[in-house]
């Protein structure tokens, strides 16, 4: 079913970055969002950006984009150091806002942000996109119908090799660091999966020598169900992105379960050391899918 144009909603985006550019091409697939604003801090970084793009208007703050009256959600795609204070604002310019994981640095600032945005009137959530692919679905339907029993352990990892120390993931002042960048994606599956915060945790990490950021982690949480999660992520190591989530019958594993890319997603059912049940699952964008669900949280 085609969306008429004006009940689209009116999307603003702040950043130029890399995640930027995704999220401004995952709105070319979506069905009830429009990409009109961009903002950055040089107007010749946000016209080139929309000229590539076909956004209708760029500005050269993210305060102008905000005091845009047609925008009705704003994206936060800027350092995760940023996330806090721009949510606030946004919040304060009665935009509803999508803001990219990590929501932001601590708790405190999560609690200001949620009471910003709870005081003026207008949505916020993390934009995780994982949680939109048809395979996490598929494995939390799985999972309530007792396919694996009660879940006991969950493993997750997401690793790959980056070692370009100018990028903002080496920036400790901008809020870098593999945990926050990918060990995300393991610690939030599992809440997912437990249902619940965990009561316990314990971690390690190895820092780089000169830019005081972690670049390997690992560590383990314990959940009030008695499951136990065990996750790692690395900018320094070779690929490895998997989850396996073992019950007292059965295990799920998941080959790839972070990001989109078009193809297919592989999700064994595995009891006895055996595969017993194959799905071949769509892979479909995960970021347009999560802008559309925005849209259609804001316009209920």
């Amino acid at each position: 079913m085609m969306i008429p144009t004006t009940d689209k909603v009116r999307w603003g985006m702040l950043g130029t970055g890399f995640i930027a550019e995704r999220l401004a091409n995952a709105f070319t697939e979506t069905r009830r969002a429009t990409l009109v604003a961009i903002a950055s801090r040089s107007l010749e970084r946000a016209e080139a950006f929309a000229q590539k793009h076909d956004i209708h208007r760029a500005y050269p703050s993210y305060d102008e984009l905000l005091a845009d009256t047609d925008i009705e959600a704003v994206l936060i795609a800027l350092p995760n150091a940023l996330h806090a204070h721009w949510t606030i604002c946004a919040a304060e310019a009665k935009k509803h806002v999508l803001c990219e994981k990590p929501l932001a640095l601590n708790a405190n600032e999560c609690t200001a942000m949620i009471d910003a945005c709870g005081a003026n009137g207008v949505l916020l959530m993390e934009a995780a996109m994982y949680r939109f692919q048809p395979q996490i679905e598929h494995v939390l339907r799985l999972i309530d119908d007792g396919a694996i029993g009660e879940p006991r352990l969950f493993y997750g990892a997401f690793c790959f090799p980056f070692t370009d120390t100018s990028n903002i993931r080496y920036n400790k002042s901008l809020g870098g660091g593999c945990l926050f960048d990918m060990g995300f994606y393991p610690v939030d599956f599992a809440k997912l999966i437990a249902g619940a915060m965990p009561d316990g945790a314990v971690a390690f990490a190895h820092y780089h020598p000169e830019c005081d950021v972690e670049i390997i982690a690992g560590g383990s949480m314990h959940f009030p169900t008695g499951m136990i999660a065990l996750f790692e992520c690395a900018f320094q190591t070779d690929v490895r992105t998997y989850v396996e989530i073992i019950g007292d019958e059965a295990e799920i594993q998941m080959p790839d379960p972070w990001t989109s890319r078009g193809t297919r997603k592989e999700v064994l059912l595995i009891r006895q050391r055996e595969v017993v049940e194959s799905f071949d699952l769509p892979d479909p964008n995960s970021y347009a899918l999560e802008i559309d669900h925005f849209s259609e949280c804001i316009r209920t």
